[in-house]
């Protein structure tokens, strides 16, 4: 489908029958700020791919089984050649979003793509690309996609890459390749998602963290989606290596490994002993390990003591170990004790514990105790999503130190879904102490 921006809607619009039944194709957004005249453009296309769509508010939306390869060419074609007729260069942010429903047929066709960036869209600061389910061979589409990107682009700043379920070999990983981009890129913020890529390799994964970090240093803001890949301890290793030696620039770093069963922890243990004190000066770190079910406390720790070498600027800290149930009480109490506690600006901390079995009473009350540490915290969040090795003991506890220590805080969110050893009685004065927050969200059955 294609999405308009909200306030770019004609006052008319044709009235065509939706077909339920069928999937959308693909999505383009565009944004103007001050010009309606991409609603305009989408207009006329939808007359004349009527057979082809229909027309709803703020969106066109295409159906795959009857839009072919050549169908698809064509409308790129046009709408670039109605983007040029209605000289709409001044266009600074764009997404495209294709979705593959028809496995074999479709391909990105970056050649148009290209033209359309070249021709019609030479000021681009921000670029959102996103192809999923692709399962044709792209590598040669990715490789001169990001030449025009890198070569034709110079005002771009903000990139958004996924190719999320694609079936990507690990030559497609070579796509910021100095040759590919030819050295131009100046981007200070990139997000990449390769989620559900299961055709990728290791060896892959080094040689993208190898050209990323050093053809894109001077990144700021660094989001990386790798949600059930490969990725392994090496791998992890060899990313957070080369991010503390070369982005020095980098202050918002967001991983998501959800699902990457091969993250045990065991080689990361070294990294403390490979970076220095120099490195980038983070502000900002999320680093979500859902269902890694062989991450032990060895590893819990060695990332403890990466957030700890930024401790003087760490402004905001979510980390998410659902499921993680290989990391024992014991990982758990030392984590917090020893590096946790250490982190003591921080202004925001979420904590995502679900259905860890190992987080007990004990573990809260370490919690509860190291919260002294953070009294200029604004925002907490904590999840003890099916967490039965609480009680309201340890709730209890934990409520009391909030309240005592967190004179500054404006935002609580608690979850205590499906806490079988929790009485409602317990929780309910929660919320009576917590009710003059200016946000408060304390969640339950």
């Amino acid at each position: 489908m294609i999405n308009l921006f909200k306030n770019t809607k004609p006052e008319t619009t044709p009235d065509l029958n939706r077909q339920q039944s069928e999937s959308s194709l693909h999505q383009i957004d565009s944004y103007l700020s001050t010009d309606v005249v991409i609603s305009e453009i989408w207009y006329c296309l939808s007359k004349k791919w009527r057979k082809h769509c229909s027309w709803r508010t703020n969106f066109l939306e295409f159906f795959h089984k009857n839009f072919s390869n050549t169908d698809y060419q064509k409308l790129l074609e046009d709408f670039l050649h109605l983007c040029k007729s209605y000289k709409v260069e001044q266009l600074k942010k764009f997404q495209f979003q294709f979705e593959e429903h028809d496995f074999h047929r479709l391909s990105i066709n970056s050649s148009i793509l290209g033209r359309l960036f070249k021709e019609a869209f030479p000021y681009l600061q921000t670029l959102s690309l996103s192809f999923v389910n692709f399962r044709s061979p792209i590598q040669k589409d990715i490789n001169s996609l990001m030449i025009v990107i890198g070569r034709h682009l110079s005002s771009l700043t903000k990139l958004k890459l996924s190719f999320e379920g694609c079936l990507l070999n690990d030559a497609c990983l070579k796509m910021f390749e100095s040759k590919s981009t030819g050295n131009y890129l100046k981007l200070t913020s990139l997000e990449l998602s390769l989620a559900n890529c299961s055709t990728l390799s290791n060896k892959g994964f080094v040689a993208l963290f190898n050209d990323l970090t050093r053809t894109l240093n001077k990144l700021k803001i660094l989001n990386l989606n790798f949600r059930k890949t490969c990725i392994n301890d090496m791998s992890f290793d060899k990313l957070l290596c080369l991010i503390n030696q070369r982005l020095l620039h980098l202050e918002v770093l967001n991983l998501d490994f959800t699902g990457c069963k091969d993250i045990m922890g065991i080689i990361l243990n070294s990294l403390v002993h490979k970076t220095s004190n120099s490195g980038p000066q983070l502000t900002r770190i999320s680093l979500i390990l859902d269902d890694c079910t062989c991450l032990f406390d060895k590893g819990l720790w060695a990332l403890g003591s990466l957030f700890q070498k930024h401790k003087k600027t760490l402004k905001n800290f979510h980390m998410s170990l659902n499921r993680c149930k290989q990391i024992t009480e014991r990982g758990f109490k030392f984590f917090i004790e020893e590096y946790l506690k250490s982190l003591e600006n921080l202004k925001e901390l979420e904590l995502d514990f679900g259905m860890c079995l190992k987080v007990t009473d004990e573990v809260l009350e370490i919690f509860a105790s190291v919260l002294r540490s953070f009294g200029g915290l604004e925002k907490l969040g904590l999840s003890l999503f099916a967490c039965n090795g609480i009680s309201d003991k340890g709730v209890k506890v934990l409520g009391d130190e909030i309240k005592k220590r967190l004179v500054n805080l404006k935002d609580l969110k608690l979850d205590f879904f499906y806490t079988n050893h929790v009485s409602k009685q317990v929780l309910n004065n929660l919320l009576e102490i917590f009710v003059g927050l200016a946000r408060v969200n304390i969640t339950f059955i």
